[in-house]
């Protein structure tokens, strides 16, 4: 015959091991949660049909620093503008190349993941850019 303190030994082993395996199957159903924010680096073509590269930082304070080319260290030229998240999936884009007329990117989409940004310029050029 098992002793009382056997008994409660087992239940709060049961009670334990129950608890624990509700646990990880809890966490096994919880989903990814897409982060929405576009702040950040970002890569990609302007033109990929010339395959000309560009890259993008978005910065919290709305401003975007855009450089052509991928190595922001030898890329020029490096020009500032803002940026306003419009909805969850649209980014407008503004900035000036130095001693050039203000480029305005507007309505340029945003994929559900969060990691690729695509438009076209007012000339109907097409860009993208990815985290």
């Amino acid at each position: 015959m098992k002793s009382p303190d056997y008994k409660i030994m087992e239940k709060t082993k049961f009670i334990f091991l129950a608890f624990l395996s509700f646990s990880f199957y809890a966490q096994s159903c919880k989903k990814d949660k897409v982060e929405k924010s576009v702040i950040g680096f970002w890569t990609g073509q302007y033109s990929p049909a010339t395959g000309s590269e560009w890259s993008w930082l978005l910065k919290e304070d709305n401003t975007i620093r855009v450089y052509i080319g991928r190595d922001t260290a030898t890329a020029s030229p490096k020009m500032d503008g803002t940026y306003t998240v419009t909805s969850d999936s649209t980014i407008n884009v503004g900035y000036r190349p130095a001693g050039g007329i203000p480029v305005s990117l507007n309505n340029c989409k945003i994929n559900a993941g969060y990691n690729r940004i695509e438009g076209r310029d007012i000339l109907g050029t097409e860009f993208y850019v990815e985290r």
